[in-house]
């Protein structure tokens, strides 16, 4: 098992005469062995796997990590971004997996959006906690 650490760092521009507000987070990935799953009676399949990994319909065998956190106000923009990340290699396993990976590129993708959750304003971010690094594929 292997942590991966980064910061990510928030920038809001509220509505509010406020202005702006500067939020930095903190989070580790912890990293787990590779998850093999039932995909029929008589197949299984091999997905690479963190706590809390979420798989989306676009590529079901790709994992990302999304979390919501409350706003103390609404937003009008926002802007994140990943500082102090610490990348290992894959496994050659994990790497046979990988190859099919789709729309990988050679930093992480980070998306961050404000939502409205209940009338409430919440911040949701998702990484897709990979990149390209020449012809290896790290974590």
């Amino acid at each position: 098992m292997k942590n991966i650490f980064f910061l990510i760092s928030f920038f809001f521009v509220a509505h509010f005469a406020m202005g702006q507000q500067n939020q930095t987070i903190s989070r580790t990935i912890v990293w787990n062995k590779l998850q093999e799953i039932k995909i029929s009676k008589y197949d299984t399949k091999k997905l690479i796997h963190f706590d809390n990994a979420q798989y989306t319909d676009q590529n079901s065998d790709l994992p990302i990590y999304i979390e919501a956190i409350p706003l103390k106000t609404a937003a009008s923009s926002v802007s994140a971004t990943i500082t102090n990340a610490i990348y290992g290699l894959l496994s050659s396993e994990e790497q046979k997996i990988a190859q099919n990976f789709v729309g990988l590129t050679t930093s992480p993708q980070l998306e961050a959006v404000v939502l409205l959750e209940m009338k409430k304003p919440i911040l949701q971010y998702s990484i897709l906690p990979f990149r390209k690094s020449g012809n290896f594929i790290e974590k």
